[in-house]
């Protein structure tokens, strides 16, 4: 069976160009979150320069690449899971999204695909559902 080619794929190389540039906003006060490294279905982690309060309703907005979406941002709400320190990079936080609509489904599903994040979307839920248990 022949494979059917992803027309979302971005090409390895490209990828890291095209993540560092998804910042993240909150978009009350259009303060820099921090920057999007991974994200699944259920929810995101950001790297930031501080920690972030656990449990706190952001309404963030996600910069897109341009190249590859017809928005140049997806808004969304997310709640602050954990946060902890990422040694000298500052810290890192989880967030669980608040609410699910298709358009944001889509851009999160498009998202993934770009990326390569499924590979690592299993490891970030069981982080996810670990902190769950722990709480």
């Amino acid at each position: 069976m022949a494979r059917q080619k992803n027309l979302n794929h971005v090409p390895r190389q490209d990828r890291n160009r095209l993540l560092e540039g998804l910042e993240v906003y909150d978009y009350d006060n259009g303060e820099l979150l921090g920057y999007l490294v991974e994200i699944s279905h259920q929810g995101m982690q950001l790297n930031s320069r501080r920690a972030m309060i656990p449990a706190r309703r952001y309404r963030m907005r996600i910069k897109l690449p341009p190249d590859h979406f017809p928005s140049p941002e997806l808004h969304c709400t997310a709640v602050t899971r954990w946060s902890q320190p990422a040694g000298s990079e500052g810290f890192q936080a989880g967030f669980a999204l608040a609410e699910s609509s298709t358009e944001i489904l889509d851009t999160i599903c498009k998202l993934i695909n770009m990326f390569g994040f499924q590979e690592r979307e299993t490891r970030f839920l069981a982080t996810l559902q670990e902190f769950d248990r722990r709480c």
